[in-house]
């Protein structure tokens, strides 16, 4: 993991740390020591983190959902739009995606809205 980014995510964690202390300052609930202690103890968890090794490198990522989407069994996973090479580059139509097909008049493009509303 890059210098930078671990930097930035400790910083992150040392904020929401503070934000604890902070809140538990104001609301002074419990002898001033536990307060300090828990304060240190916190900070102290922070100072002492290491980053856990569950990064994974972006080529691993990408080479796995290419295998999986080989392995498919050749079934789409959205609606079929009616056009077979569309379908092959979208797996059909995905729910939450918006797909506009657009072509010059009368080349059969009302086809796909017309099927599925």
């Amino acid at each position: 993991m890059p210098k930078i980014v671990r930097d930035k995510a400790l910083l992150r964690e040392l904020i929401r740390t503070t934000d604890k202390i902070c809140k538990s300052a104001y609301d002074a609930r419990g002898e001033v020591a536990e307060i300090l202690e828990d304060a240190e103890r916190h900070v102290f968890e922070v100072t002492q983190q290491k980053i856990s090794g569950q990064a994974v490198p972006m080529h691993d990522v990408v080479m796995k959902a290419f295998e999986l989407l080989q392995t498919r069994d050749g079934g789409l996973t959205g609606l079929p739009s009616g056009y077979l090479e569309m379908d092959e580059l979208t797996n059909g139509l995905q729910r939450g995606e918006m797909i506009i097909v657009a072509a010059r008049p009368s080349m059969g493009k009302n086809r796909v809205g017309a099927e599925y509303c």
